[in-house]
């Protein structure tokens, strides 16, 4: 009670109306993609900042923020040449596991799940190089990924009176945002299931007849490094997406 709480307004829903539906009249698909671990590592190397635009507020980049970045960036170029306008702005929620944050074991099943959120408007995501929008993710993680952020998150469900009005989601507009979420880290494909053995690869059952496009999930790393993610897009996009060099230098394309 003695703290200020956050402002986490954006995580309310929309009044009159399903998230699903706002702002997104095109249906999506998933779609499953692969980045093999040379090009995971190419792409750290480019979000990294030039030792001239390093910031101590961002010590690092991670593959996870290398990714999201690209995604991010290739996405809203493909979008901005619809009817968005440069001054738009977009949105990306990063899911974040608040166990580590209160020393709360891993094991615990619990919802513990925080987002962290950025906004970039069109121009500066078209415009920006990758380690700028890879460095500004990594900055409002790092600010938010914090116990007082959990703590503040926490009381801002406990003082709402109807909770169905909260949604991770909140005020997300599918045609210029993203959420993403990743288990790349998650210890799984180097256990061994008994005699079934060790997994090949993870998959996530298809949980959505209406898919919310502008979705990330980046599966837990394979042995050999790669990794595969599962994306919800609509065909428009994901035809862009497939045509643009960029794109397809990295990221091939599963089904």
């Amino acid at each position: 009670p003695e703290e200020p709480m956050l402002d986490h307004s954006h995580y309310l829903r929309p009044p009159g109306g399903d998230v699903q539906l706002v702002g997104c009249p095109e249906l999506a698909q998933w779609h499953v993609v692969r980045l093999a671990a040379a090009k995971v590592t190419d792409l750290k190397t480019w979000a990294t900042p030039p030792p001239e635009e390093s910031d101590s507020d961002v010590p690092f980049i991670t593959a996870d923020d290398a990714i999201s970045a690209f995604f991010w960036k290739k996405l809203t170029m493909v979008r901005n040449q619809r009817s968005n306008t440069p001054e738009d702005r977009s949105r990306f929620s990063r899911a974040m596991d608040g166990r580590k944050l209160l020393g709360i074991s891993a094991e615990y099943m619990g919802d513990l799940v925080h987002n962290v959120a950025a906004w970039l408007s069109f121009r500066e995501l078209v415009e920006l190089p990758l380690y700028a929008i890879a460095s500004h993710l990594r900055r409002e993680l790092n600010h938010a990924n914090t116990a007082y952020h959990v703590r503040s998150f926490a009381t801002f469900i406990a003082q709402q009176p109807d909770k169905s009005t909260i949604t991770y989601a909140g005020a997300f507009n599918p045609d210029t945002d993203v959420g993403m979420s990743s288990l790349s880290r998650a210890d799984v494909m180097h256990h061994k299931f008994g005699v079934l053995g060790r997994p090949d690869f993870v998959r996530r059952p298809n949980f959505s007849e209406n898919v919310l496009p502008s979705l990330l999930y980046i599966f837990p790393m394979r042995r050999e490094g790669d990794l595969e993610m599962l994306i919800g897009l609509t065909d428009a996009d994901m035809e862009a997406l497939r045509h643009d060099p960029e794109w397809t230098h990295v990221v091939e394309y599963i089904g």
